[in-house]
């Protein structure tokens, strides 16, 4: 007898239906979509007429009693801290400026100290050299000679002092050492190093000159000896400069210069 044959494999199941993914918001009815449309325009147009209403209020509306008084404090504290800085800043930065005052007192006390200690200095110091010579004026200290030096001796005289040969830097200083004498004094004021190149011994910068009709001398004569030196004829007026040989005896004046550092209070921002 014949085997039997193995039974035809069943067929394939049928491919199940494509299913179609539509967008949420395009499967929302167009009625729909059009009501939340309106909706969102209406809420939009709300905002915007809010913000527009609260805006006007804010322009109309007083100024705050508080803003004046505190605008003057920034400025007093600009002022009095040195600051210019605290005049726009916040009202909280203002705040803080102000916890810090007792600090800036205590700081301020202390540098006044120092500043008057320094004055006192000085104020003794004229007072010492006012019974040898020494007249003070302006910010300086002036030496006013009885003897007469050549300019070198001069210049060792007021070098010995811790002071040097006189330099006048302004119109005052200019009639101030006139004043003091009667004939011819000398100034720190040379050319030796650079003929024709007039420089104060000082290191200070020739900014004003005061010399008299045909001074400086320019040229030399056959047989005259150098003119290096310059001094003040008081009795020429304001433009009473001329020069002479060096080593000629005249009166002289020392000048020491008093320079009072400056003193910040407070440091800058």
């Amino acid at each position: 007898m014949a085997p039997k044959k193995p039974p035809p494999p069943p067929p394939p199941p049928p491919p199940p239906d494509e299913v179609i993914h539509v967008p949420k918001f395009k499967a929302i009815p167009p009625e729909i979509k059009w009501r939340l449309i309106r909706l969102f325009g209406v809420f939009c147009f709300i905002v915007f007429i809010a913000s527009t209403v609260h805006y006007i209020k804010l322009i109309q509306a007083p100024p705050s009693p508080y803003i004046p008084p505190m605008e003057s404090l920034r400025r007093t504290l600009a002022n009095a801290l040195r600051k210019p800085s605290i005049s726009a800043i916040s009202d909280l930065a203002t705040a803080e400026e102000i916890i810090q005052l007792p600090n800036y007192q205590e700081q301020s006390e202390l540098a006044y100290q120092d500043k008057k200690n320094k004055y006192q200095s000085i104020y003794k110091k004229g007072t010492v050299k006012a019974s040898t010579h020494w007249t003070l004026f302006g910010k300086n200290l002036y030496y006013i000679s009885i003897g007469r030096k050549t300019w070198y001796d001069a210049q060792n005289f007021c070098l010995s002092r811790d002071s040097n040969m006189v330099s006048i830097l302004n119109d005052e200083e200019q009639k101030f050492i006139s004043s003091q004498f009667n004939e011819s004094v000398w100034i720190g004021l040379s050319d030796e190093n650079d003929e024709g190149s007039w420089q104060w011994s000082d290191g200070s910068r020739l900014t004003i000159q005061f010399w008299d009709v045909g001074s400086p001398t320019i040229l030399k004569k056959n047989g005259e000896v150098d003119r290096d030196c310059a001094f003040i004829n008081p009795s020429a007026g304001l433009f009473s400069w001329k020069d002479d040989n060096c080593h000629a005896l005249k009166q002289w004046a020392c000048k020491e210069i008093i320079v009072m550092e400056d003193i910040e209070y407070l440091s800058q921002p």
